[in-house]
């Protein structure tokens, strides 16, 4: 078809829309999950493994320890500030340990040239990680008895709903870490 000035009349574009489109839980799920993997490789495997050790070791500690050290502090605090201190201080000190312990492993591995390695496993367990938290948030919102407008968007898809039975685990196994002797 000839035009004004020898110019052609353009075909229109094909549709994209081949498959099934990417919903905003998708989206969303997608984006942590990526910014997980991100965070872990820039800082290694060693560095996340030892976070996340912190979380549950610190955790576990100040559950089972906060009521004796909160005794220590109780002459010079009231005794449900003495509670609340000693959590916080157990907690902010199995972290700092755990911070210093990974900044040592992770230079032990550096001058080893396995640092790729730390790299490609920080990524791993990152992506590990945001789909732990996406799980737990997944579970909680699923099971509160209010009414929230993707409530069903998450039962209905399908790994979503993978992740919320994951985090549903997750959150059991940490109850059951509470209980130990």
């Amino acid at each position: 078809m000839q035009y004004r000035r020898g110019f052609r009349k353009k075909a229109p574009l094909p549709s994209l829309r081949y498959g099934p489109t990417m919903s905003q839980l998708d989206i969303v799920i997608l984006s942590i999950l990526a910014l997980g993997g991100l965070r872990g490789l820039l800082r290694g495997l060693i560095k996340e493994a030892a976070t996340l050790a912190a979380f549950v070791l610190g955790g576990w500690l100040a559950f089972r320890l906060h009521e004796q050290a909160a005794l220590l502090l109780s002459p010079m605090v009231p005794l449900a500030a003495a509670r609340m201190i000693a959590f916080v201080t157990l907690l902010i000190l199995v972290g700092l340990a755990s911070h210093l312990l990974s900044n040592l492993l992770t230079r032990l591995v550096s001058l080893a040239l396995l640092g790729w390695v730390n790299r490609v496993g920080g990524l791993l367990l990152g992506g590990l990680e945001g789909a732990l938290v996406l799980g737990m948030v997944f579970y909680a919102l699923l099971t509160v008895p209010l009414s929230f407008p993707f409530k069903e968007s998450i039962r209905q898809h399908a790994f979503a709903a993978q992740l919320a039975q994951l985090g549903g685990t997750a959150l059991n196994q940490a109850k059951s870490l509470k209980q130990l002797p």
